[in-house]
Parts: structure tokens; sequence; C-alpha cells
């Protein structure tokens, strides 16, 4: 997974920091589904970039999303 978004998250910790109990950890539904969330995050944090003007930031997390 790629970093965690530097904006502020509706998540309450980084989903890339993720707990996962330890028997869950390499089941690849539970990896696809952390990745996808992970992914909606950072559109979100992207989106906000945008409402608040900032367009690198836009670009910024666009890009840490596709990685």
């Amino acid at each position: 997974m790629s970093a965690s978004s530097p904006l502020p998250s509706a998540f309450p910790a980084p989903l890339g920091q993720a707990q996962v109990p330890a028997e869950l950890a390499h089941n690849p539904l539970i990896e696809a589904l952390l990745a996808l969330t992970f992914e909606q995050e950072a559109s979100l944090a992207a989106l906000a970039a945008r409402d608040a003007g900032d367009e690198l930031a836009v670009f910024e997390e666009l890009r840490r999303a596709s990685e």
C-alpha cells in the first residue's frame, strides 16, 4: 500500500497502518478490501484538496492512489 495521506481523514487511523489479526493478515479478501478502502480515502483527500483550490495536492493524492 502507499503512504498515508497528509490530509485529514474520516478514518481514525491511516488504513495503511490498520491493525489486522494475524490469522487474517494474508487473507486475499481482507487485503483487497483494505486496498479498496485506502483508494477511496485517497480519492476523498484529492476531492478535499480540489475543493480547497490546491491543484498540486489533487495531482499528488491521485498519484498516491494509483501506486
